[in-house]
C-alpha cells in the first residue's frame, strides 16, 4: 500500500548515526543514474520523486551522501533512531506523522 501523504527524506543516515553517533541531515537521493530526491510516505514506503520507483523503507539499500557507507541495509532500529532525531526538528503534527511511520516499521 502506497500512502498519499509524502515528505522529502531529510534526515540522518542511519548508518552514520549508528557508527559515529552523529551525522548531518541530508536529502536522500535515488542512486544509479536517476539521482531523484526520495520521498517517505506515512506507510513507511520510499518513492523516488524523479522516476517514481518505490519500495518499503525496510527493504531499502542505502548509500549515504557522505560516502561513509557504500551499500548497507539498515534495520528498523536504525531507522527508528534516525526518525527520532528528525522529530526533534519538527512541529507536533510532524512528530505525529513520523510516529505513524514508526508504527509501520514495527508491523
Amino acid at each position: 500500500m502506497i500512502g498519499t501523504k509524502r515528505i522529502y527524506i531529510y534526515m540522518h543516515c542511519p548508518g552514520c548515526l549508528r557508527d559515529y553517533g552523529c551525522a548531518e541531515n541530508e536529502y536522500w537521493i535515488h542512486g544509479d543514474r536517476c539521482q531523484g530526491k526520495l520521498l517517505l510516505d506515512e506507510c513507511a514506503n520510499v518513492i523516488c520523486s524523479k522516476c517514481g520507483a518505490h519500495w518499503p523503507l525496510t527493504k531499502m539499500r542505502l548509500s549515504c551522501n557522505s560516502g561513509r557507507h557504500i551499500v548497507f541495509y539498515p534495520g528498523a532500529l536504525d531507522y527508528a533512531k534516525s526518525i527520532s532525531c528528525a522529530a526533534a526538528f519538527t512541529n507536533e503534527m510532524g512528530i505525529d506523522w513520523l510516529q505513524n511511520v514508526l508504527r509501520w516499521l514495527k508491523a
